[in-house]
């Protein structure tokens, strides 16, 4: 597992977006545009984005956000698995790594949303609680 923060050169943010539309695939835009990734965002908030690498393929990526001002509230975002490496626990151990991360730091709430029932399961296993009447979901510490 890598984690860095931004800037990321065109090819890992390339990688990055073919990863995503092929797991959420071509209608869903991903919720993080260039500008961040290319460290456009680097005074306002803390980015930290977390890949698994498989050889030399892009296997799954998370990313979380934290506004520098106001470090204790994240947000996570991109959670995704190619689909050639699912069921093997790669989304699963990239969110225990980023929570525990994001809790030593000083984090107390980290929000997402997810219309993904599947995936709403895999974070309902790591302590996220469901905001009634949203498809948003909190991770409290």
């Amino acid at each position: 597992m890598k984690v860095a923060s931004p800037p990321f050169d065109s090819l890992a943010v390339r990688e990055m977006y073919d990863l995503w539309e092929m797991a959420f695939g071509p209608d869903i835009a991903p919720d993080i545009t260039f500008d961040p990734l290319s460290g456009a965002e680097k005074n306002a908030n803390d980015f930290r984005v977390y890949r698994v690498f498989i050889a030399d393929q892009l296997g799954a990526t998370a990313i979380v956000v934290a506004p520098i001002a106001l470090p204790e509230l994240g947000a996570l975002g991109e959670v995704a698995t190619h689909p050639e490496f699912r069921n093997r626990g790669l989304a699963s151990g990239l969110c225990e790594q980023l929570l525990e991360d994001f809790q030593c730091q000083g984090g107390e709430a980290m929000f997402l949303g997810t219309v993904n029932p599947n995936a709403a399961r895999i974070y309902e296993r790591f302590g996220w609680s469901h905001i009634p009447d949203t498809k948003l979901m909190v991770n409290l510490a």
